[in-house]
């Protein structure tokens, strides 16, 4: 079987990435572990007849290849599956390209605005590799893609990802503070720290993806982020100056080791595609409409 996209996984972001492909008539498969919820989810699947969706038992017993894999695991518990492991390092699946949907996490420790160098990596040997220093889980996975677009002769692409925000999106201090206004629970700050972020809109996210999906780039780490921090105060400042609805705010104590600043330079990506993502309080309002 042959397409133009497969997808390892999906998850709230990857299924607004599919919605703009789909747009595009692009032939896409979806893999994972419970393919059904996918069509449910998706704004225009019903009217596209390109989309696939398996599960990895029933992938694995068929040839697959694709232009561009996109990678939208969260974790290393693929890679521990003996079944699935042996397919995708197995000539029955070929591609082209893989893009890896990572995070702000594979930077350590914190500073004031991380580029790409800060975690970079080369890889000869990935067992003497992995025993020089402690990976985190991000960082691993990373190191696990680098050695199997190796192995796959693939360009890789890490499009490390800073904290998005959008319709229908759950997770990080915008959507959550957006949940709890629009069910009448306060938002939550923390009283001993005032964490600062670069919040990206989840139009832009997939927007950046896809161009860069377009583009002839060999192996590279980008960076997607707007490059402005803003602390959860100032997130909160904007809320009350936009939104359509009254809410109070609550204090609580900050997780163990949460940072105090994670910002991404983004002027990598400026080169490489037209980028002018929006900023908080012009999408705000859009986020309280049906």
């Amino acid at each position: 079987m042959n397409f133009d996209l497969v997808f390892f996984g999906f998850g709230a972001i990857t299924k607004n990435l599919i919605d703009r492909y789909i747009l595009n008539q692009e032939n896409i498969c979806v893999i994972s572990n419970n393919p059904n919820s996918l069509k449910t989810n998706l704004k225009y699947s019903k009217t596209n007849q390109n989309l696939i969706t398996l599960d990895w038992k029933t992938a694995i017993k068929f040839e697959i290849s694709s232009n561009t894999t996109f990678v939208a695991w969260t974790d290393l518990k693929y890679f521990s599956n003996l079944d699935t492991l042996t397919w995708i390092n197995s000539n029955k699946y070929k591609t082209k390209k893989i893009i890896h949907l990572s995070s702000a996490s594979v930077y350590e420790p914190p500073k004031e605005k991380f580029k790409e160098i800060d975690f970079h990596i080369k890889i000869d040997n990935l067992v003497e590799f992995e025993k020089q220093r402690n990976f985190n889980s991000k960082q691993l996975l990373e190191v696990k893609l680098h050695w199997l677009s190796k192995i796959k002769q693939a360009d890789l692409l890490n499009l490390r990802i800073s904290n998005v925000y959008g319709k229908h999106l759950s997770k990080g201090f915008i959507n959550e503070s957006i949940s709890n206004i629009l069910s009448n629970r306060p938002v939550q700050l923390y009283s001993d720290i005032n964490p600062i972020r670069d919040y990206l809109f989840v139009d832009d996210l997939t927007f950046a993806i896809v161009q860069l999906s377009r583009l002839n780039l060999n192996s590279s780490d980008i960076n997607i982020s707007t490059g402005i921090g803003l602390s959860s105060t100032e997130v909160v400042e904007a809320l009350y100056s936009k939104s359509i609805i009254d809410f109070q705010t609550i204090e609580t104590k900050s997780p163990k080791n949460l940072k105090q600043i994670s910002v991404l330079d983004c002027s990598k990506l400026e080169k490489l595609i037209h980028w002018n993502p929006k900023q908080i309080e012009f999408v705000i309002p859009l986020l309280f409409t049906s």
